[in-house]
């Protein structure tokens, strides 16, 4: 059996939307922050005046890992899956699972968009799917994601020493 959340007084409300599939933040009344996961207090100011908002339920990869080896048995028929830091329109980043698309597809800065999986009675989870845009499907993406070649060009235009034996071979346009 898969492990599940377990809502808290801080989190109750956050689930109770989920499983009505509505994403919603916390917002302080105090100075405007937003924030997430849902807490007693603000993360800025420490106001416990905080205030549930609705979320677009659209973001980016901002970061990702393929998990080809699952922690448990009660995760082996998902392998391979992703577990992404997924940054909201809203500025707020959370940890999730993409779906929709084969874990080569993905890539940092990819649009995506919230869906919902229920997964008991009480709880129904947050993922993220490739976003669509305009009736087609996702935008490229505007960064070259990890293990595509383009961490070497990172590394060289931030200054980041290569590691030893990697060689320059150009920048992208001759590269092909």
């Amino acid at each position: 059996m898969k492990p599940v959340p377990v809502p808290t007084e801080d989190t109750a409300y956050f689930w109770e939307r989920c499983r009505a599939r509505e994403l919603v933040l916390q917002r302080c009344v105090a100075c405007g922050r937003v924030q997430f996961y849902p807490r007693a207090l603000c993360t800025g100011c420490l106001s416990d005046r905080l205030e549930w908002i609705p979320a677009s339920g659209r973001g980016e990869v901002h970061s990702f890992t393929t998990v080809f080896r699952a922690p448990t048995q009660a995760f082996q028929d998902q392998a391979p899956y992703v577990v992404a830091v997924i940054e909201l329109k809203e500025g707020v980043r959370l940890i999730s699972q993409v779906v929709g698309c084969a874990p080569d597809q993905l890539a940092i800065g990819m649009p995506v968009e919230v869906v919902f999986e229920e997964v008991s009675d009480a709880i129904t989870l947050p993922k993220f799917q490739p976003a669509e845009i305009n009736g087609r499907g996702a935008a490229p993406p505007s960064r070259t994601s990890p293990g595509e070649g383009g961490a070497g060009e990172a590394r060289a235009r931030s200054g980041t020493p290569r590691p030893r034996g990697e060689e320059t071979t150009g920048d992208a346009e001759t590269n092909g």
